[in-house]
């Protein structure tokens, strides 16, 4: 599956864009996590992160409440498994993250879960780029 897909006009839109969500949704559940070795964890990361970062460009089509924030939330279970120090300091530091783990609950507003993304695929790119 490729997210750019969305908009070519053969498929319905909004079906296509949900079964993104209802994947990641799947995958990021921790029977799912604990089933794979740590360089399947590795690379369901960098995979991740680039449906994230191809999702945004399409953010018209993906919703960041239920479209960005189910990538969001594989590559953070993600990470929290791979025990990635620098991100699980920063989950213990922000409550705001240990409860999106946890729950998938988004803070409040806007401007609050795009900052909690960011602070996950800031985090993911570095896991990544220490990878290479």
């Amino acid at each position: 599956m490729n997210p750019s897909c969305v908009q070519s006009g053969a498929i319905d839109k909004g079906k296509f864009s949900n079964s993104y969500s209802e994947f990641e949704t799947l995958f990021s559940q921790p029977i799912f996590l604990s089933s794979l070795n740590k360089q399947e964890l590795k690379e369901l990361v960098n995979k991740a992160l680039g449906v994230y970062t191809e999702k945004v460009k399409f953010s018209e089509y993906y919703s960041w409440v239920y479209g960005m924030n189910t990538s969001a939330l594989l590559i953070a279970r993600t990470m929290v498994l791979l025990k990635y120090e620098p991100f699980i300091l920063d989950k213990e530091k922000y409550i705001f993250i240990a409860r999106f783990i946890e729950t998938s609950a988004l803070p409040g507003n806007e401007d609050d879960f795009k900052m909690l993304f960011n602070l996950i695929i800031q985090h993911a790119n570095n896991l990544i780029s220490n990878m290479i």
